[in-house]
């Protein structure tokens, strides 16, 4: 499941981060932007990050907020940039050829702790 293996990581990337800081003694809320272009879906992140952290005293109960962002092409040639339109692979301005240069990410926005 593509799905767990990527609420693990961040469950990992957040443990990390806070063994780092000390203070942290409980984490409220996590806020995720991921790419359409991920396939990730949302509600089964959210489930196996809720059972993952099941366990974790401070990570237990955390609320997983997930910001979805568009697919975004750029024009080789004229340097139009315009969110993904599925079946148009060159500029409606110029004819030239489209690549991806947005929403093939998943970042960890923000993390809300109680110290």
């Amino acid at each position: 499941m593509h799905e767990y293996s990527v609420a693990y990581q961040i469950y990992e990337t957040l443990k990390h981060v806070i063994e780092e800081r000390g203070d942290v003694k409980k984490v409220k809320k996590v806020i995720l932007e991921i790419g359409e272009l991920t396939l990730i879906n949302p509600e089964q992140l959210e489930f196996c990050f809720s059972a993952i952290t099941s366990e974790d005293e401070i990570m237990k109960d955390s609320e997983l907020e997930i910001e979805m962002k568009k697919a975004v092409v750029e024009c080789e040639k004229c340097g139009k940039v315009e969110n993904l339109t599925p079946g148009i692979f060159i500029c409606l301005k110029c004819g030239s050829p489209l690549k991806i240069s947005g929403g093939r990410d998943l970042v960890i926005k923000s993390v809300d702790v109680e110290v």
